[in-house]
This record gives structure tokens, C-alpha cells and sequence, in this order.
């Protein structure tokens, strides 16, 4: 036989083992997991739930194999080694491959080429949701903070690819913090703090994993300093505690990128003896909802709202607090002060999900206010808009009203009923996009919780007031609901 003809048939035969092995070894390996944010496929059914046969069963059995063939995340493993190492160029849409192997997440590549999420009108309505929150807190004995945790590529530019270029414009952030400026919301600007010390050089230890989206437990300690210094509260000083830096950290990014790799990222590991314990079924720093206590620090009490950058921070704060709740959710339950009194309350939520203020209202009952004069009725070219739901004890509020007005600098809401009661509340500038079932949020949105113990069995009647430029003008009815209120 001549040897071309055998190079041939070796390679028939090596062509066809690859492509039956993944599929004969799938009943003898493990095909669920996967460093991908979704859920895999599952196996569909040759029949659907009516009984009728499931026609598009070739199609999702097509996607079934491709997310469970086996050896798939070792193939997709060596690739993106293979990619990264001669290209420098990720083959995960969500992971960017930056200089010196510094990995970034593609969610904040709009932040950092300067591209605002939110319009300037935008901002201002965060700045007052931020307003209407600290003003809840403060009646409720509390001290508020907001603070943002900066994108890794906000504090370490230096090694993102060249081809991403920064315009002249405002980035979301900045056009936060100037409307802030305009407020007497207590906001710790982590971006700026942090960004010095990298920039002034203080230390050689990095603040953010590098082949992680999140700071490590030595930007954490900053961030702590200065959430704690903001808050006007003594804390424990970690400068002078010793601490190593070990590599036992699983990167969330190179998870992404090497899903069978083995290779730990850096940390910094303080050395000291926790006083701190968790309270109830405590699984995780990933839990929705977690609770410490510590009866050797001072008599004071934390209720924060934090996204993943919260995890690091946890032990810092719990030790220095003698209890504290930590929650995570899109509509923040600011009303758990009325549950659980808190001393302090801290809003954190990362830079790129800033635009999240705009789009969903803090669950908390919504002020009752007076107009102070009768509002000017206004012809709109659009109709206000109002849709409801049950939320526990409230009734959620939300709708739209005429972008004309967008710019206004208060939402007032008034309900009456059938028999002549009527009550004003004021509405968080929220546009719930998701729940209207709308691709994208805009600035003329409203949204508020009312306890439904409030309403009577009668008709009740929704009408849209906003103060714009200095004047109340009455966009008109929203719409109509009936609610009894033991429903």
C-alpha cells in the first residue's frame, strides 16, 4: 500500500475519531457544567406538554449537543489558550485579553471609551432618586452613603488593548457625580480614591485581580477606609497589618476564558483573627441575603445594598460593625429599615450597572406631599400611561408620562376615589422598562409603592403632576384601578 494512500486513511480515521468520540463519551463524562452565565440546553422531548409531537425536536436536539458533547469545555480551553497566546484575542465575546495578560470585562468597554449610558436628564433623576432614598434613611435615624465601584479598566487603563479610544464626552459616572454635586446626597467618590493611589504609585500591589472583573482584599480595605472615614466612624486601621499575597484566587474572567484551566489568580490575605460571626444559613458572600454580628465592635448597626464588589468588603465591615445586613436586589428594599433600624445605610453599585438607578425604584412607601398651588393643566401630545401590580403589602405603581416634560425636577402622583378622599405621593423618576416589556429605558418614567391598606374598595383614579421649570403643570389621568384593601 503506498504511503500516501495509508496518510489518507489515518486521516479519515483521526477525522472520524474526533467527531464520534465527544458524542460516544457523553453518557461517561460530566456535560453540565460550563464557565459560560447561561443555562445550558436540556434535552427536549419527543412530545410537547398538549401531547402532540414536538416537531422542532431536530433543531433543539442541535442545540442540546452543542452545549453537552463531551470534552467540550477542554476543547473550548485549548482554543482560546491557543487564540490568546498567538493573537492576544479572546474567543469569548465577554472577556477581553489587555496587555501583559490582563484580562477586562466587555460590559465596561462603554464606560471606558467615555460613552454615557443615561443622557444628562438622566442623571439628574438619579441624583434625586439618590435624594428621595437619603431623605427615607434620615427619617428612619439613619446616616445614608451612596458609592460607586469603579470598572477594573477605570482604575487600570494602562493595560487595555490600543484599540479601544477614549472620546472627549462624559462618561456615565461623571455625569452621576456632576448632578450629584447639585445635591446634599453623602456620596464617597471610590473612583477618584482609588485612581490616586494607583496613579501617586503608594503601593506595588495591585487593587484588582487580574484575571478577575473585581477588586481584591487590598482595594477592598481602600474602599473600606473610605466608606468608614465618609460615615464619620472610627474603624480598625489595617495599615500596619501584615498580610501575604497568595495565588488562590479563581478569576471569574479566566473561568470565562480557560473553563478547565487550573491556574489561580493573586490575592492579598490579611493576617488576623475575625470577631465577626454569620448569622442564620449562611452558604456564601454570594447570598442575597446575609447577616453578622460581632459583640466587640461599636454599638453601631450597617444595612447595606451591594452587587459582587460587596463580597470583599463584608468581612471589613462586619468586623467593625456590631451587626449588619447585606442584600442584593435590582429594586432596593429601603422599607427594611423600618423592620431592622440601621445606623448606617450604604447604597454600592458597580459603574457599569449605573444606569440601574433609572430603571428601577428602591421599594419604600412613597412620600405623601401637598401641592403647594393649583397646577396648570397642559395639553400632551402623549398620554400618560400607568400599570400596577401586587408587591406584598403594596401596590407598585409605574407607567410613563409625556417626554416634553422628561426634564422636570419633581413626579407627583395623585390618587383619588369614588368618594371624593384624595392623597398626592411623590414618584421616583424610574422608567420600568423591563416590566412595560420596552427594549430600553427612557427619562420620562415614573414609579412608587403605596401600602394597599391605603386604598378603599371604591374606584380610584391616577392623575400626573410634575414640576417643571418652577411651575406644577397636570399632564392628565394615567388611568383608573380598584383595589379593595383586603386583597
Amino acid at each position: 500500500m503506498k504511503k500516501k494512500t495509508i496518510a489518507c486513511i489515518a486521516y479519515v480515521v483521526l477525522a472520524f475519531g474526533v467527531c464520534v468520540v465527544p458524542t460516544v463519551a457523553m453518557p461517561f463524562v460530566d456535560t453540565e457544567q460550563t464557565s459560560e452565565n447561561r443555562t445550558l440546553k436540556k434535552m427536549p422531548s419527543f412530545k410537547k406538554e398538549d401531547g402532540t409531537w414536538n416537531q422542532d425536536w431536530g433543531t433543539e436536539f442541535e442545540s442540546y449537543f452543542s452545549d453537552h458533547f463531551a470534552f467540550r469545555q477542554d476543547m473550548a480551553d485549548v482554543y482560546d489558550t491557543v487564540l490568546g497566546a498567538t493573537l492576544k484575542t479572546s474567543a469569548q465575546a465577554d472577556v477581553i485579553i489587555g496587555k501583559d495578560d490582563w484580562l477586562y470585562y466587555t460590559p465596561t468597554v462603554q464606560d471606558y471609551v467615555n460613552e454615557a449610558k443615561i443622557t444628562e436628564v438622566g442623571a439628574k433623576h438619579i441624583g434625586h432618586v439618590l435624594e428621595m432614598m437619603q431623605d427615607y434613611a434620615e427619617e428612619n435615624g439613619a446616616k445614608f452613603i451612596f458609592t460607586s465601584a469603579p470598572n477594573k479598566n477605570s482604575i487600570y487603563p494602562e493595560y487595555m488593548p490600543a484599540r479601544y479610544i477614549c472620546s472627549e464626552q462624559s462618561d456615565t459616572l461623571t455625569l452621576i457625580e456632576q448632578a450629584l454635586s447639585n445635591t446634599d446626597v453623602c456620596y464617597c467618590p471610590l473612583r477618584a480614591i482609588l485612581s490616586e493611589q494607583t496613579e501617586q504609585k503608594t503601593t506595588d500591589v495591585p487593587l484588582y485581580h487580574k484575571w478577575d472583573t473585581h477588586w481584591n482584599n487590598y482595594g477592598a480595605r481602600i474602599a473600606f477606609d473610605a466608606l468608614m472615614d465618609t460615615a464619620g466612624l472610627e474603624h480598625t486601621d489595617y495599615t500596619d497589618v501584615s498580610y501575604t499575597i497568595e495565588q488562590n484566587w479563581d478569576g471569574d474572567l479566566s473561568q470565562m476564558l480557560y473553563p478547565t484551566s487550573e491556574k489561580k489568580d493573586e490575592n492579598v490575605m490579611y493576617d488576623y483573627e475575625p470577631s465577626y460571626s454569620y448569622l442564620g444559613r449562611f452558604r456564601s458572600t454570594d447570598d442575597l441575603s446575609i447577616h453578622t454580628q460581632n459583640p466587640t465592635a461599636q454599638e453601631q448597626s450597617l444595612l447595606m445594598f451591594r452587587d459582587s464588589f460587596g463580597r470583599a468588603l463584608i468581612p471589613f465591615l462586619a468586623e467593625d460593625f456590631s451587626s449588619t445586613t447585606f442584600l442584593r436586589a435590582d429594586h432596593y428594599p429601603m422599607d427594611t429599615l423600618e423592620q431592622t433600624p440601621s445606623d448606617v445605610v450604604i447604597l454600592e453599585l458597580v459603574e457599569r450597572n449605573l444606569q440601574n438607578l433609572l430603571e428601577y425604584a428602591p421599594q419604600m412607601p412613597a412620600p405623601i406631599v401637598t401641592i403647594p398651588e393649583e397646577p396648570e393643566r397642559v395639553k400632551t401630545d402623549t398620554d400618560a400611561t400607568l400599570q400596577i401590580e401586587k408587591n406584598g403589602n403594596y401596590l407598585h405603581l409605574y407607567g410613563s408620562y409625556d417626554a416634553d416634560y422628561a426634564n422636570q425636577d419633581r413626579i407627583l402622583v395623585t390618587i383619588s376615589s369614588e368618594n371624593g378622599a384624595k392623597q398626592t405621593y411623590e414618584a421616583f423618576p424610574c422608567y420600568e422598562y423591563a416590566q412595560m416589556e420596552q427594549d430600553a429605558p427612557l427619562d420620562n418614567g415614573y414609579s412608587l409603592y403605596i401600602p394597599t391598606e391605603t386604598f378603599d374598595a371604591s374606584v380610584q383614579t391616577v392623575q400626573i403632576t410634575v414640576l417643571f421649570n418652577q411651575h406644577y403643570r397636570n399632564l392628565g389621568t394615567a388611568g383608573q384601578f380598584q383595589l379593595g384593601a383586603n386583597q
